[in-house]
């Protein structure tokens, strides 16, 4: 998926994404994948409890993913 797409679905779930971090990493394979580290914070400045919204928030971006 696009960054073009992704952010403004993580905007949707009421998030602001305020950094992105890019890690490449390479198998023993030789096959390689990137991790994108998204840091992002609730629209109207609350703090997020992460436990109670993890699974939550996965569910949610895996369904757009789908």
């Amino acid at each position: 998926m696009r960054l073009s797409a992704l952010i403004p679905t993580l905007e949707n779930l009421g998030l602001s994404v305020i950094h992105e971090a890019d890690y490449q990493v390479r198998t023993p394979d030789g096959g390689e994948f990137w991790i994108h580290d998204f840091h992002t914070e609730e629209k109207s400045g609350q703090a997020i409890d992460v436990a109670a919204v993890k699974h939550l928030l996965e569910d949610a971006i895996l369904a757009v993913l789908d």
